[in-house]
């Protein structure tokens, strides 16, 4: 079984300063325990990556592929999910490491139209309803320990590691792009379609069609400026175990 490179990083209490240096290598992403509990170990790691390998999306019910070389979208056949096991990394040994290397991204609600066509009518969006990203590489922050690494799996070439490492050495990348919206959210339904929506949900449940159902909608607005702000700023003022910050730009 191949095996990890690990590198131990100097330990920073709050991993922004870490991932404002990766960032500009695009298509970043952090998995981030800002809430974090002495002893519970469920909100034990942040986990930072960015750079892909390959990016995969569907929309419209077409599979796209885009490799790190190309900034065009290839259309595929096969589904979602079979293109997506098809390019998992090979294993390694973990190390006890909570990421060694795989996908990671965005999955909408909407890609259950490609597991179960026209059972479910899609909500309209000009979002893809899957973004993923096949990183090899991670930043893993272990909050329990007060320790830093950088985790590599080993299909990555060591030319990209030493990119990676020269940028995490670097200072971070200042962003002070304010945010603010130009206009007030605006619901996708009105209260009348949502309570028509939640008395159907009751009648389905009473009649044991179902036990549960996640009744979504979505709130919009348009807006000027960085989103990275926006979530500095909702990290603040509401601090949970389990936040991401997405950094693709067909999302925004």
């Amino acid at each position: 079984m191949k095996h990890l490179s690990i590198t131990e990083l100097p330990h920073l209490t709050d991993s922004v300063q870490w991932f404002e240096r990766l960032r500009p290598l695009g298509n970043a992403l952090m998995l981030d325990s800002v809430a974090r509990s002495s002893g519970d170990y469920r909100y034990r790691y942040d986990i930072l990556t960015a750079a892909p390998e390959n990016l995969y999306r569907h929309k419209d019910g077409i599979t796209w592929h885009k490799p790190s070389t190309s900034d065009t979208w290839q259309s595929l056949t096969t589904a979602p999910f079979e293109t997506l096991h098809a390019a998992l990394p090979s294993p390694v040994d973990s190390h006890q490491m909570p990421f060694t290397g795989g996908l990671a991204g965005y999955w909408g609600y909407e890609l259950n139209e490609s597991l179960e066509p026209g059972r479910i009518k899609p909500r309209r969006s000009s979002h893809p309803s899957m973004l993923v990203g096949l990183y090899l590489w991670a930043v893993v922050v272990d909050h329990h320990t007060g320790r830093t690494w950088l985790v590599a799996h080993p299909d990555m070439s060591e030319e990209k590691r030493h990119r990676i490492e020269q940028r995490l050495h670097k200072q971070a990348t200042v962003f002070s792009s304010a945010f603010h919206l130009n206009t007030p959210f605006s619901a996708s339904m009105s209260p009348s379609e949502y309570q028509n929506a939640f008395q159907h949900i009751k009648d389905w449940i009473a009649a044991g069609d179902c036990y549960q159902v996640n009744l979504t909608q979505r709130f919009s607005a348009d807006y000027q400026g960085d989103p990275w702000s926006a979530y500095l700023a909702l990290r603040s003022a509401s601090p949970t175990p389990f936040a991401a910050f997405l950094d693709f730009e067909e999302l925004k």
